[in-house]
C-alpha cells in the first residue's frame, strides 16, 4: 500500500517538471493517478473508522463540500479556496467570463476562418462562435475524424 502511494506521489512531481504549463496542468493530467491514490489511501482511513465512524464520515462530508465549493471555479481558478464562496467572488466570475467571450480576439478568429470553420472543444466557445455566425465544428465531429486516424504507414495524421 505504501509503495503505491510513494508511486502516486513520485508521479506526481515528476510530471510538473514534464508539463510548460506548471503545477496546476501538471495535477490535472494525473487525474488516474490521484484516482489511485484516493483508493490507496481508503485503506488506511477505513482502519481509523472503524472506531469512529460518525467523526470520519463528518469529515468526509466536508472535504466533499469543500471540493463541490472548488469546483464552481472550474476551470477558470483550480486554486479558488471554498471559503471564497462566502466572500461572493463567485458571482464576479459570471463577469469575468463574460468579458474573456467578448474579447476581440473571437471576432478576428471567426472571420479569418470563414466558411472553413472553427474546431472547438468547450461549450463556451462553440456558442462564442456561433454568436459570431462562423461556422463551428465540434472536435467529436465525424467531419474532423480524419485528424485521429492514421495515414497508410500507421501514424496519426494530426493536424
Amino acid at each position: 500500500m505504501w509503495g503505491g502511494i510513494a508511486v502516486v506521489a513520485v508521479l506526481c512531481v515528476w510530471s510538473v517538471a514534464q508539463t510548460s504549463a506548471g503545477w496546476g496542468y501538471a495535477l490535472r493530467v494525473l487525474t488516474p493517478a490521484l484516482a489511485l491514490g484516493a483508493v490507496l489511501a481508503a485503506a488506511p482511513l477505513a482502519r481509523l473508522a472503524a472506531g469512529r465512524a460518525r467523526v470520519v464520515a463528518l469529515g468526509l462530508v466536508l472535504l466533499a463540500l469543500d471540493a463541490a465549493a472548488r469546483s464552481f471555479f472550474l476551470p477558470q481558478d483550480f486554486r479558488a479556496s471554498s471559503p471564497e464562496l462566502l466572500t461572493g467572488r463567485w458571482r464576479d466570475l459570471g463577469e469575468s467570463n463574460d468579458a474573456a467571450y467578448r474579447h476581440r480576439l473571437w471576432g478576428i478568429l471567426a472571420t479569418e476562418a470563414a466558411d472553413r470553420g472553427i474546431i472547438v472543444d468547450h461549450p463556451a466557445l462553440h456558442a462564442v462562435f456561433s454568436a459570431l455566425h462562423a461556422k463551428v465544428i465540434p472536435l467529436v465531429s465525424p467531419q474532423v475524424a480524419f485528424l485521429f486516424s492514421k495515414n497508410p504507414r500507421g501514424k496519426p495524421r494530426g493536424i
